[in-house]
C-alpha cells in the first residue's frame, strides 16, 4: 500500500513539476511560418540612437494566446500553431518536409531528391 501511495505521489508530482512553456513569435505576415535563423554579434558598434520598435500584436485575443502558446509547446510537431492567424505565405512541402527531417538523416533526403531529380533529367 505504502510504495502504491509513492507511486501515485510521484506521477502526480513528476506531470505537473517544473514545466516550462517556451514562448513563441508570430510574423504579421507569415505567422509561424519563419524562423530566427542566426544572430550576428557586432563588439564595437555602438548604435545610440537606435529606436526599439514595439512588435505588432497580431494575436487578438488571450484565448488565441493561450492556444498558441499551448500549441506550441505541447504539439509543435504539427505545425497547428503557424496558422494561428491568416498568413500570407508558409513553407512549400519540400521546405516542410527538410524541416520535419531530423537533423542528422537531413542529408540522406537531399540525397534523395538529388536522385528524383537526376532520375527526371535522364527520362526527359
Amino acid at each position: 500500500m505504502e510504495s502504491q501511495l509513492m507511486l501515485d505521489a510521484y506521477n502526480v508530482f513528476s506531470s505537473s513539476h517544473f514545466q516550462r512553456l517556451l514562448g513563441v513569435s508570430i510574423h504579421p505576415r507569415y505567422g509561424g511560418w519563419f524562423a530566427f535563423r542566426a544572430v550576428l554579434i557586432f563588439h564595437d558598434v555602438s548604435v545610440p540612437d537606435l529606436q526599439r520598435r514595439q512588435p505588432v500584436d497580431v494575436v487578438c485575443s488571450d484565448e488565441q494566446r493561450k492556444n498558441l502558446v499551448r500549441l506550441f509547446n505541447f504539439s509543435w510537431r504539427d505545425g497547428r500553431y503557424r496558422d494561428i492567424i491568416n498568413v500570407e505565405e508558409r513553407y512549400s512541402v519540400r521546405q516542410q518536409e527538410y524541416f520535419n527531417t531530423l537533423p542528422a538523416y537531413r542529408w540522406q533526403l537531399i540525397e534523395k531528391w538529388r536522385q528524383e531529380a537526376s532520375s527526371r533529367t535522364q527520362l526527359s
